[in-house]
């Protein structure tokens, strides 16, 4: 049951409300993750299951689910929620504005989904600044949650902060996450500043900094809250499990009889390297600056498109993620060898190809052949394997465009060194293959030796080479009474002329008009 309000604090208020109704679960989203749902893709899965109520504006919503084994039972509870609701509504209480009820089970896996996918839509937040998870997972009784959450909006406004919340309000958890530019400086402070503060007030309500995800990293804030005999067990759990602190090192706590390092809040953050990038270049290579590491493009789901790459190298480096991460290191290592992408790629449209400039070219890459070590060639190694398909512009929360910034730094890369034959070939398709199809026959003839595929394969990376359609397109259009008509001619045909037949238009480009199926 999705259950509408017209704030987020009418939700979380009315959240008791629903676990009195003995609902199974109940979790919350507040409008801004919300807004970001319906700006992407995934909203369309879920439009008519969370439509909008008629002059209202829905800024919260409870995801209430009801499970069980007698079905007649659970039925006489939906039932018995949906009439105290329509009471609410009647009374004008509790801020509820409208309900839709969910039972079947793809619909119900949509609305989930919907919700999972907004959390990750949250690191789209236009701006420098974006949601943070670094002091979000705090867990208050039930019924002490709206108030503390009042008291923790107004800790995040007296700073300025924009912010998501959502989470399992039955349970006492919200997940807040503060909105912070980490290559300022002084947001970067704020971080540890604002973790003190929550946990404060954390412990001020009987809660806890320490609930399902974030303890991994703020484990030294919040160890007042832990019990000496709890980490111990902590400790013996991880020693069992994971005796030589391979998974994970440095989150949680170390395992028994083994001194390791925790990591903390404060430490060296990727704001400290990205910052090291002057701020138009981050600006203008934005799809890889914001890549926050969500993982979602380490999947191996059958079903999902993204990212095929990954999903056949087995390594990460090539994957949306890997990529981004490469070219945030090499636009750092130019930045620190005072070079300017910026003004590389502005000089290229006047630079023409000269003498000088293939030398050096042709030096680079012997120098590359024999082994000499550039951080580009990784980048490179990592773009070789992108097959530009796109998924991730709609799949990946943050909707990082690696076909976009890969063809930008492969622009700049072969500046320095020579492209492969195959490069060329492709690019000039257009100029010489209507050229081939004057004699198809002949051409065949030589593309079908298998010394010439087996040359293609080894040294041009192409294999299947495709035969040259015989006859041409051209020599089958001759009589065809549609083959020279002209746009004058169809924009001078009557109404009627044009109503009796339906008309189809071919564009004929050199790469497909000369090539055979």
């Amino acid at each position: 049951m999705n259950v509408k309000y017209d704030s987020f604090d009418s939700a979380l208020r009315n959240a008791p409300f629903m676990v009195d109704a003995r609902a199974l679960s109940v979790e919350t989203v507040d409008s801004k993750v919300l807004n970001l749902a319906r700006e992407d893709i995934v909203w369309h899965s879920v439009s008519e299951l969370i439509t909008d109520v008629p002059d209202k504006e829905m800024l919260g919503l409870n995801i209430v689910e009801f499970a069980g084994d007698d079905e007649a039972l659970i039925d006489g509870q939906v039932e018995a929620l949906c009439h105290r609701l329509d009471g609410l509504m009647a009374r004008a209480e509790a801020g509820v504005i409208g309900w839709q009820l969910c039972t079947d089970l793809t619909g119900i896996e949509r609305i989930y989904a919907m919700r999972k996918k907004a959390v990750g839509l949250l690191g789209n937040a236009k701006g420098a600044a974006k949601p943070i998870p670094f002091a979000e997972d705090t867990c208050v009784p039930p019924e002490h949650l709206a108030d503390y959450i009042a008291e923790f909006r107004a800790l995040l406004d007296g700073h300025g902060l924009s912010y998501g919340m959502f989470g399992h309000v039955d349970a006492g958890v919200l997940h807040v996450r503060p909105a912070l530019d980490m290559c300022d400086p002084q947001q970067e402070l704020l971080m540890k500043q604002i973790s003190d503060e929550v946990v404060a007030l954390t412990a001020r309500y009987g809660g806890l900094l320490w609930a399902s995800m974030e303890k991994v990293f703020v484990r030294n804030t919040a160890r007042p809250f832990s019990a000496k005999s709890c980490m111990a067990e902590l400790r013996k759990i991880k020693a069992a499990f994971d005796p030589h602190n391979r998974l994970n090192p440095g989150k949680i706590c170390p395992p028994q009889g083994i001194e390791a390092p925790m990591m903390k809040v404060d430490a060296v953050k990727r704001g400290t390297w990205d910052r090291q990038i002057p701020l138009a270049v981050r600006q203008t290579w934005r799809g890889a600056m914001e890549c926050n590491g969500n993982g979602l493009c380490f999947n191996f789901d059958a079903k999902s498109p993204m990212c095929p790459s990954m999903k056949i190298s087995l390594n990460r480096i090539h994957s949306p993620k890997g990529r981004a991460t490469l070219v945030r290191e090499w636009l750092r290592l130019l930045a620190d060898r005072g070079v300017d992408p910026l003004k590389l790629e502005k000089e290229l449209p006047e630079k023409r190809a000269s003498l000088r400039t293939l030398i050096a070219r042709t030096r680079n890459s012997w120098h590359k052949r024999k082994g000499e070590y550039d951080f580009s060639h990784e980048v490179k190694e990592a773009m070789s394997g992108c097959l530009a398909c796109k998924a991730c512009t709609t799949q990946c929360p943050i909707k990082i465009d690696v076909p976009e910034f890969r063809s930008r730094f492969l622009q700049l890369y072969h500046t320095r060194y020579l492209r492969p034959v195959r490069d060329h070939l492709v690019a000039t398709v257009e100029t010489y293959a209507p050229l081939m199809a004057r004699a198809p026959k002949t051409f065949n003839f030589f593309i079908n030796q298998p010394v010439v595929r087996n040359l293609a394969k080894k040294h041009i990376g192409m294999v299947d080479l495709p035969l040259l359609s015989a006859p041409s397109l051209q020599q089958q259009l001759v009589g065809h009474p549609s083959a020279n008509m002209t746009l004058e001619q169809l924009e001078r045909m009557s109404a009627e002329q044009k109503r009796k037949r339906y008309w189809w238009f071919r564009i004929r480009l050199p790469a497909t008009t000369t090539l055979g199926s």
